[in-house]
């Protein structure tokens, strides 16, 4: 059994993004019925073989005929339930961060209950490293202040958010991380889009705190004397 898509629906920059194996069989479904198993895998290796299907875990794609082409961090939300693309990831891209990372560190969001399944996940196209944080915290705050309203095609928190989220989880009870580093770009963020996200979070004093802390940091004569250089 061949199979064709009766359509450009992969095509372009209204096609789907990321695709599972189930929707590539929804899509591959025609007068005949759905494709056999092996027919659809054939299929699939063979998309992955031409460069038009990338795949980034088991039975998860990143369609590369869609426009503009679709980057691993896209897939987040399908490994992870609800991740949003944030912390170090959101940080680097943003140039805050004098070290950028192809991670994509997400953050989850915790309904209460058993502590969800967090960490760092290798997949065959991206590393990711998931961090849970309680719901109420994960929406607090506007938005358009919280999340990019930029056409990212995926939940990717603002930088602010990013950098408030980092400072939450590096107090958290649950498997803290470590703090912000403090040879940070603090300049190239909204300051008081970073101040109304502090007051929602309650992290107004810890982000203060951490202000002075990289002030000092870039005061200090060492720091000086090298960024002279």
């Amino acid at each position: 059994m061949t199979l064709k898509l009766t359509s450009p629906v992969l095509v372009g920059r209204d096609a789907p993004r990321v695709l599972t194996t189930e929707d590539l069989s929804v899509l591959l479904t025609g007068p005949r019925g759905a494709p056999s198993r092996n027919a659809l895998f054939r299929w699939i290796h063979a998309k992955e073989a031409e460069g038009l299907l990338y795949r980034v875990a088991r039975g998860l794609y990143l369609n590369n005929a869609a426009w503009p082409p679709p980057q691993p961090k896209e897939a987040a939300g399908h490994v992870r339930r609800g991740a949003i693309v944030s912390l170090q990831k959101v940080l680097g891209e943003a140039c805050v961060l004098n070290n950028y990372t192809y991670v994509v560190t997400c953050i989850v969001p915790w309904m209460g209950g058993s502590f969800p399944n967090v960490g760092r996940v290798d997949t065959a196209g991206a590393y990711f490293w998931f961090h849970a944080m309680p719901y109420k915290v994960v929406m607090a705050g506007r938005p358009e202040d919280r999340l990019h309203s930029e056409e990212y095609w995926c939940a990717v928190a603002t930088p602010e958010r990013a950098l408030l989220d980092w400072i939450y989880l590096s107090r958290a009870r649950h498997r803290p991380m470590s703090g912000p580093p403090l040879d940070v770009e603090l300049d190239l963020l909204d300051a008081r889009r970073l101040d109304r996200l502090a007051r929602a979070m309650d992290l107004v004093d810890a982000l203060n705190d951490y202000r002075e802390r990289v002030r000092a940091y870039w005061a200090a004569p060492d720091v000086q004397a090298n960024a002279a250089v």
